[in-house]
């Protein structure tokens, strides 16, 4: 499941000789509802990945680079896996008894990108983490420009 805000149908009270109606409004369709507590931790989980791979120098989108990025992103959600063991960071917990039951991270060709990818100089990352369960996993996907093939 893929990070996607949320929205519900807007819904407008009308009252016409004593009678009560709920219609969906016309005009508006959809409005997003307040951010619950999964959400904010979805998206500043999100953030805090995209900066890490925004800020690696990576040069070409080879092997070399997606190594690089997969263990800067790994060492980062150990860390917040093996904090919240010891601290109980329940706000920026990831579940699990073990790494691989709370977070993996996937690049490269063939798992996250296809070739066109790499000529176009696009590249795709797949975050999965356990945020709620063990082995329940959200999967975040992130994006970068980087030189191409």
């Amino acid at each position: 499941m893929s990070y996607k805000s949320r929205k519900t149908p807007a819904v407008y009270t009308e009252e016409s000789e004593g009678n009560v109606t709920s219609n969906v409004r016309p005009d508006s369709f959809y409005i997003t509802r307040e951010e619950s507590i999964s959400d904010k931790k979805i998206r500043e989980l999100k953030e805090e990945l995209d900066e890490i791979l925004q800020e690696l120098e990576l040069g070409s989108n080879t092997a070399q680079a997606w190594n690089h990025v997969e263990f800067k992103l790994v060492e980062r959600l150990h860390d917040i896996w093996k904090n919240a063991l010891t601290v109980h960071l329940y706000s920026r917990r990831l579940y699990g008894d073990k790494p691989n039951e709370a977070y993996s991270v996937m690049v490269g060709l063939g798992s996250t990108m296809a070739q066109e990818d790499l000529f176009n100089g696009i590249l795709k990352v797949t975050v999965k983490v356990a945020l709620f369960l063990p082995n329940e996993f959200i999967e975040i996907n992130l994006f970068r420009s980087i030189d191409p093939l």
